[in-house]
């Protein structure tokens, strides 16, 4: 599992702390079930030699977003603009999905989705460009991040996720994360699959599945919400206290040092080389 989107911390401890792992491993049936459907899914798939993305699309990508739960989603067929048209806008329920198949402007169905989704025919990678396409000059990566900005643009906000696939390999991207080059979550899901790591599929599910991005009734956030800003919290938290070990505890010790080292030198002249010093060492701690 690649990508920065979220932190080595949450994806190795803070998810498991989260109310939605604990339900998941106190209701397994689930898991299991997905395990069992998504393994039969990829082994029928396996029938396919070469398989182009048309065939990837239908017989392994969709299966497995209704897996996920993503059952209500309209194929993007309208090119307004181009290539900049995502495969699939992926919708909360029936009721959304109804309302934007109603709308006449193609644009405008972006205001009722939840996320923007881009299939790539099996085993391309995600950033390299398709050289068998000669009508797609870019990568997968930069359509599906040039697919958020519009989508971020013509919703006024309120869509800003997108998945990126292949079938195997699985992104998560959100329009708002930094650096744009790696802000995204990335999983290998024939991989995890293959070696059968629960927990890495419980991540995967929890991570992908259509309740992660709806907001709960009441709550001001959703699960994917909470884990970015989780993240977040994490990474400030640990800047000060990296900040309070060195300014706190390293930096006086060392002025000390270099005072008793050199007591005629001047005052600035060993500050100075004291914060060099403890800029050298905030670097090898970070």
């Amino acid at each position: 599992m690649t990508g920065q989107l979220f932190t080595h911390y949450f994806l190795t401890e803070g998810i498991r702390e989260t109310p939605e792992w604990r339900e998941s491993v106190r209701t397994s049936a689930a898991l299991a079930g997905f395990r069992t459907e998504a393994a039969r899914r990829f082994a029928s798939f396996s029938r396919f030699s070469n398989p182009n993305e048309a065939v990837t699309e239908e017989e392994l990508i969709r299966p497995i977003l209704r897996l996920l739960g993503w059952t209500d989603y309209l194929p993007q067929q309208e090119a307004a603009r181009g290539e900049d048209v995502p495969d699939h806008l992926l919708f909360e329920d029936s009721g959304s999905k109804a309302r934007a198949a109603e709308r006449s402007i193609p644009d405008d169905r972006h205001l009722d989705a939840l996320v923007v989704q881009e299939s790539k025919r099996f085993g391309l990678p995600l950033d390299a460009r398709d050289r068998s396409d000669r009508f797609v000059l870019g990568t997968p990566h930069g359509q599906i991040l040039r697919y958020l900005a519009t989508a971020y643009s013509v919703s006024d906000g309120r869509i800003g996720r997108g998945v990126l696939t292949n079938g195997r390999v699985w992104r998560l991207y959100d329009h708002q994360a930094r650096p744009r080059a790696s802000g995204y979550f990335e999983a290998d899901l024939g991989a995890i699959l293959e070696g059968g790591d629960e927990d890495d599929l419980r991540t995967f599910l929890l991570l992908f599945r259509r309740e992660a991005f709806v907001l709960p009734k009441g709550a001001r956030a959703s699960f994917i919400d909470a884990a970015i800003a989780e993240g977040e919290r994490y990474e400030e938290s640990a800047a000060e206290d990296l900040s309070q070990v060195v300014f706190g505890d390293a930096f006086p010790r060392l002025l000390n040092a270099l005072a008793a080292q050199a007591p005629e030198a001047d005052l600035q002249e060993v500050r100075g080389a004291a914060l060099i010093g403890s800029s050298g060492l905030m670097v090898e701690m970070a």
